[in-house]
């Protein structure tokens, strides 16, 4: 997706002209290729270029009609297994690693579900959106904590939107790498750090990927305003009128019964 305008995929380029928006993967490698103005355009230096996907097992991960295949929460995993000699490499302690998280993620998933733990509450500020501190899960069982109050702009445009929230990582941390002996100043990122990512969606750009519905916007004359994600806006308005309608039935009882009283 370029600048939010997609792009179709397309298998080779022969049959695309100079003006077409198409994009071709390597079924090897994953990389993602554009054309070169004369078949399929090339994209502009300065365009924003965001990628979606979703990976599998390919061919031998097909099965055939009603058959049946364990689900990825009773999928076994592995732990690394110590003994005495042997020989760690990064990639052990990645599967240390994975295993706790999966784990972690697998609890969550099958006991809990997803949505928002404590907080993240949505207000209208003057400047944007604000979403106060506080822990949700998403749909993959990961952990999405909100440290601060963010401060979210506005969308462009003055239309519906949903705001999404999702888990990113970012890496911090060079150290000296002696992987790459050849290079004098070789480094490595050492960490992972947990954070957030905030994404406005209309209607039309919803899918599944693992991010929690934070809050509907709308805008009307320039004025944006917010409705509880977990119903329409309708049933809000039901569900106060109900309610005050069952708070003046109460009244009604109290003063019934304290005219009773008094006779």
């Amino acid at each position: 997706m370029l600048d939010r305008i997609p792009w179709r995929w397309v298998g080779d380029f022969l049959a695309s002209g100079p003006t077409d928006q198409v994009f071709a993967v390597d079924a090897e490698t994953g990389a993602i290729r554009f054309g070169d103005g004369m078949n399929g355009q090339r994209p502009p230096n300065a365009a924003k270029i965001s990628v979606k996907y979703r990976s599998g097992a390919g061919a031998i991960g097909n099965v055939q009609a009603e058959e049946v295949v364990p689900g990825r929460d009773f999928e076994p995993i592995e732990r690394v297994r110590y003994h005495s000699g042997a020989l760690l490499t990064a990639h052990d302690m990645q599967a240390e690693q994975d295993y706790i998280i999966e784990g972690r993620r697998r609890h969550y998933r099958t006991l809990h579900g997803s949505g928002i733990v404590s907080g993240l509450e949505v207000t209208v500020g003057q400047n944007g959106i604000v979403v106060s501190p506080g822990m949700a899960i998403d749909q993959a069982g990961q952990e999405i904590v909100v440290s601060a109050p963010e401060l979210i702009p506005f969308p462009p445009g003055c239309r519906s939107f949903s705001l999404f929230l999702s888990s990113a990582e970012t890496l911090s941390r060079h150290v000296p790498s002696m992987a790459t002996a050849a290079a004098e100043d070789a480094t490595e990122f050492s960490r992972v750090r947990e954070s957030v990512a905030f994404e406005y969606v209309t209607a039309s750009d919803v899918d599944d990927e693992p991010r929690l519905l934070l809050a509907r916007l709308s805008c009307t004359a320039g004025r944006w305003s917010t409705a509880d994600p977990d119903q329409p806006r309708h049933l809000v308005i039901l569900e106060t009128i109900l309610c005050l309608g069952a708070g003046l039935l109460a009244l009604a009882g109290l003063a019934a019964a304290t005219r009773r009283r008094l006779r």
